[in-house]
């Protein structure tokens, strides 16, 4: 179940949630959601044909020194815009950093307004005690260019609270293909 905006509230100004920046001119908070804006850097993947790169296959030994050296990063101005071409990928960073307590996890859910223009914000989940700028992955499935701007609302967060805290804490080594692309770029962040 999905905590409501009360809650919300109440977790930030107890600061057993933290969102910063917070938008409050926007009205960020939803009926159980926060808005999620769209941060200053991306990372595109491209350059396979100096990798020697044919297939991504996370067994092989030097998996991830080929798939670093596939992405190349950007970071661009409030104001600028980045274009995302039809079937191409970006990963990017919110504006937002979030930090979650470990009795909370919550969930990324793509805004409908973008899925109907063709901009897929794939949907994920962000482990309890996570702190951070959250990494999203952008699809653009239509058939022109988008773009898009650092600060635009690009998806929503949900929060659901957990009978109790995990045994695990969040750790970004945890999982091997998504601490590579997180690792990735939140150096930069």
């Amino acid at each position: 179940m999905f905590i409501s905006d009360l809650k919300i509230h109440a977790l930030i100004k107890a600061g057993d949630l933290v969102i910063e920046p917070r938008l409050h001119d926007a009205h960020d908070i939803g009926p159980f959601s926060v808005e999620l804006r769209l941060g200053t850097q991306f990372a595109e993947i491209g350059g396979f044909e100096t990798s020697n790169l044919t297939v991504f296959d996370p067994l092989k030994k030097d998996f991830e020194t080929k798939i670093q050296s596939c992405f190349h990063t950007k970071s661009i101005e409030i104001g600028e815009s980045i274009i995302l071409h039809p079937w191409k990928h970006l990963i990017a960073t919110t504006l937002q950093f979030i930090q979650i307590p470990s009795n909370l996890c919550a969930f990324i859910f793509p805004r409908s307004a973008w899925t109907r223009v063709g901009l897929f914000v794939a949907s994920s989940i962000v482990s309890p005690g996570f702190q951070g700028k959250l990494t999203i992955s952008l699809n653009n499935v239509g058939e022109i260019p988008i773009a898009i701007y650092p600060s635009i609302r690009i998806a929503e967060i949900a929060f659901s609270q957990i009978d109790s805290p995990p045994l695990l804490q969040y750790n970004i080594k945890c999982h091997r293909g998504r601490c590579l692309l997180s690792t990735l770029i939140l150096t930069l962040a």
